[in-house]
């Protein structure tokens, strides 16, 4: 049997294994990155650009010594309603938090054997708070970034300077 014999079930030589497991080791590790950018980052981004690009815009192109970046960020994006949207959130994952808790409807259940079952009410205020709480970590994660990006560009700005000719 020679290393380059075709036949016998094999499509390409011997020879090929290698650099075949290399490609398909290649093409499956940059799969789920390629993904990720195609279905979170593109839109995620797009949609920042549509609901608070031109309040990023006017922080850093408004920015004066007399109102702060924060109050013109504020005026021309919807970071108020982002903000209300999370402590909104925050108010009811604590109200689901404490209703689980308390309310034997939304406990576990026994059956005849004296086990204990989960009934429909148990999973939907299981399956309410574990979203809730996900939410509220993403709106004030996304809240927190949405602030943080014209802060940290305005102090570069600041730091080196860049700006003061257009203050003066």
């Amino acid at each position: 049997a020679a290393p380059c014999e075709v036949g016998r079930g094999r499509a390409v030589p011997r020879i090929c294994d290698i650099p075949l497991l290399l490609v398909t080791l290649f093409v499956a590790l940059s799969w789920n990155p390629f993904m990720l950018v195609i279905s979170v980052v593109l839109p995620m981004t797009n949609a920042i650009e549509a609901f608070f690009g031109a309040g990023m815009r006017a922080a850093y192109c408004g920015y004066s010594l007399s109102e702060s970046w924060f109050q013109i960020f504020q005026a021309w994006s919807p970071i108020t309603s982002v903000g209300k949207i999370g402590l909104y959130s925050i108010f009811l994952t604590f109200s689901i938090f404490v209703a689980r808790k308390t309310l034997p409807s939304l406990q576990f259940a026994k059956d005849e054997a004296g086990a204990p079952r989960a009934t429909r009410m148990y999973l939907y205020g299981y399956n309410a708070q574990a979203f809730l709480a996900r939410f509220t970590i993403t709106i004030f994660v996304a809240g927190i970034f949405l602030c943080s990006v014209p802060y940290f560009h305005l102090s570069v700005m600041s730091s080196s300077g860049a700006g003061e000719e257009l203050q003066a």
